[in-house]
């Protein structure tokens, strides 16, 4: 049962600014298209959907790589999963958010290069202070 208060967090986390990045995605920026609801794609298709994919990328795969790569690292805790987030950030998202740029332009891709930021270095923070 302790596993999943490791992991739950910042699965949670990942859901919950992926929900703020949608939102504001449709919402603050004009020019987005709106997503068809139809009875194929429901709300509780996607939401379960949504909330799969951030509990398997923003808990269980942090909270591994911080289980295995935290006793090599020079600090450890929240530091950790800070450094580690970046790295990722840094290493894999920036690289394909400017690669999306010329199909959605500058104002999609600076929207979501924060909520990838927001997203995944907290979910790396979050597991790091949890498995301190």
């Amino acid at each position: 049962m302790s596993n999943w208060l490791l992991i739950l967090p910042p699965g949670l986390w990942g859901f919950l600014v992926t929900a703020v990045g949608r939102w504001g995605e449709h919402r603050i920026l004009t020019d987005s298209e709106p997503h068809t609801t139809g009875f194929d794609s429901g709300i509780w298709r996607r939401f379960s959907g949504t909330l799969l994919v951030n509990l398997v990328f923003s808990g269980i795969l942090p909270t591994f790589v911080l289980f295995v790569f935290q006793p090599m690292l020079p600090f450890s805790g929240e530091r950790a999963g800070v450094a580690l987030g970046l790295a990722v950030y840094v290493l894999g998202l920036i690289p394909a958010r400017l690669l999306d740029v010329p199909r959605r332009g500058w104002d999609h891709a600076a929207w979501m290069m924060l909520i990838d930021f927001l997203r995944t270095v907290g979910a790396m923070t979050i597991a790091g202070w949890l498995l301190r």
